[in-house]
């Protein structure tokens, strides 16, 4: 092998190790915006003869306002359009529109961790809260460290929501390394999801206070451009059983699927 040859590989080598020895973290640039595609389907199942079914697209548009002195990204996401269906046996609705040009803030660190966010207003249609809640948080936490095919990773996520922080879920994900992938028009890295999500809280019914509890088991993956720091595409599917505890043992059960896609056009 010639001198000069043996530098090439040599130089090769090192960037190879050095790119893989780092974790993935996002890149999102100050001013920059990105445009996602979010197709969502749910079944909800409260019971004998009554399945809800929501069906529909939302289109945003993050843009990045500003990346603070710790690293963190300060984004706005902007609803571009949205039209989801929502179908039981009582009625159909189709609701989206009244949201368009809707604009709510979030702050998140550049491995994804939500550190703040705007809360939705209280006077909007519960229906409208739903489009806004899965339009406004997808950005998968990431590693923080370089994980290799085959390698996992734990993370345990808290969240409160609701009125008054009336529910506390957590969810243990597990992401698992997939190796290099292609996108139409990026060299990604794809990541497998799992997790398993626990929950409790209190809500009101007919002016009741009640309590439940949740648990559930999720599964999906993304595609990640390492270079840019930009997420391609996020697929999940949720399976939920929610107990609704009643007055003299009369527990309500809730079985929800829900399945989201999320695309970078």
């Amino acid at each position: 092998m010639s001198r000069h040859l043996a530098v090439c590989v040599a130089f090769f080598l090192s960037v190879q190790l050095h790119s893989s020895s780092q974790a993935i973290k996002y890149g999102m640039e100050k001013g920059q915006s990105y445009r996602y595609h979010e197709n969502v389907a749910v079944a909800i199942d409260i019971g004998p003869s009554m399945l809800v079914n929501i069906n529909g697209d939302v289109y945003v548009t993050v843009t990045v306002e500003d990346i603070l002195d710790n690293g963190n990204t300060a984004y706005v996401t902007r609803i571009d359009s949205a039209e989801v269906l929502f179908g039981s046996p009582m009625s159909d609705a189709t609701l989206g529109e009244g949201l368009k040009g809707y604009t709510f803030k979030t702050v998140i660190t550049n491995r994804g961790k939500t550190i703040k966010e705007a809360p939705i207003p209280e006077n909007l249609d519960p229906r409208e809260k739903m489009i806004l809640t899965m339009a406004g948080k997808f950005f998968p936490v990431l590693p923080d460290k370089p994980l290799q095919r085959g390698e996992s990773w734990e993370t345990t996520e808290k969240d409160t929501t609701g009125p008054g922080g009336a529910m506390i879920k957590e969810t243990v994900k597990n992401v698992h390394g997939k190796g290099e992938r292609n996108r139409p028009g990026y060299d990604c890295k794809k990541f497998n999801i799992t997790g398993k999500i626990h929950g409790q809280g209190v809500k009101t019914l007919r002016g009741k206070s009640l309590e439940f509890t949740l648990k559930g088991e999720m599964k999906g993956s993304f595609f990640f451009e390492e270079q840019e720091g930009l997420l391609v595409q996020y697929d999940t599917e949720l399976q939920q059983e929610e107990t609704i505890k009643g007055e003299h043992g009369s527990n309500k059960y809730i079985h929800t699927i829900v399945s989201i896609r999320m695309l970078s056009p």
